[in-house]
């Protein structure tokens, strides 16, 4: 049986104003539109129009298991195993990973216990499931996926002045250390590290001579686009220094897999993932 399904808007502000609009041929209400959801996760299910009754999917799939199928049962449950999104993204997002299942499991459990509400902004983790993601692009697409290597990392920082000691600081440290420091950097530190370059490379930027594989275009895009000021520097535009940044072009795709930190940077996408809400921020 084929059924009709209304799915569900996702209003965030770092989302384009158009293109989902345009996609869906909907009438645009709201100032941003970020990601469109077709799935049964409790927080946003899709709406399954049946006889002209309309019952969220998440409370038909409880009523009726079967409409899953026995496959789907004996590997995954009761539940509709994935998620589909279209994302529209105009600014960047946050620096970001997800969980395997048994964190999620766990974590679940343990803010389950202590009473954290769903809706708590301090809650991790809105459900029980891994999170792993497979995206398309549906436009020229830009993230930032995974760490590079500690050598070409520190070739990276070693190309301006203010960063070379981090790069000196790289060698006499693990990553995980070097990352935690910088999250907890000061904005004095923030501002010895970057005012430099941003002096430096403002009038490249404005006048679109910085190449998209130079983290110095980025570091200036986010600070022009999410209007972060230079007196309140946000430790994550270190990390275009750290991390891959990645050109995926229309049709192609990459895969995210539970513990990759990541950001998406521009563009638009559909992804397809388990039916996860849970994002651990990482800057």
């Amino acid at each position: 049986m084929v059924y009709l399904l209304k799915g569900t808007m996702q209003n965030y502000i770092w989302g384009g104003s158009d293109y989902i609009p345009e996609l869906l041929q909907i009438e645009k209400k709201e100032e941003y539109y970020a990601e469109w959801w077709l799935g049964a996760h409790s927080s946003s299910p899709s709406d399954l129009i049946l006889n002209d009754t309309i019952i969220p999917l998440n409370n038909y799939i409880k009523e009726k298991p079967g409409v899953l199928g026995e496959y789907s049962i004996n590997k995954f449950g009761t539940e509709l195993p994935y998620l589909l999104k279209i994302l529209d993204v105009k600014k960047p997002l946050s620096i970001q990973l997800h969980p395997t299942k048994e964190q999620a499991e766990l974590g679940f459990k343990q803010e389950n216990e202590l009473g954290i509400s769903l809706s708590d902004p301090k809650r991790i983790y809105k459900d029980s499931n891994h999170k792993p993601e497979m995206m398309v692009a549906l436009s020229d697409f830009w993230l930032l996926h995974g760490f590079k290597t500690k050598d070409k990392i520190a070739k990276s920082l070693e190309k301006h002045p203010s960063l070379s000691p981090l790069a000196l600081r790289l060698k006499q440290c693990d990553l995980l250390t070097f990352y935690a420091e910088i999250m907890r950097a000061t904005q004095q530190q923030l501002e010895k590290w970057l005012l430099p370059i941003i002096q430096q490379q403002k009038a490249a930027y404005e006048q679109n001579q910085l190449s998209l594989v130079n983290p110095d275009y980025w570091v200036l895009y986010s600070i022009e686009s999410m209007e972060i000021s230079l007196t309140k520097l946000d430790p994550g535009l270190i990390c275009f220094y750290l991390f891959n940044i990645v050109n995926v072009n229309k049709g192609e795709g990459i895969y995210q897999d539970a513990g990759i930190p990541h950001a998406y940077l521009r563009g638009q996408n559909i992804e397809l993932m388990a039916c996860s809400d849970n994002v651990i921020r990482g800057g």
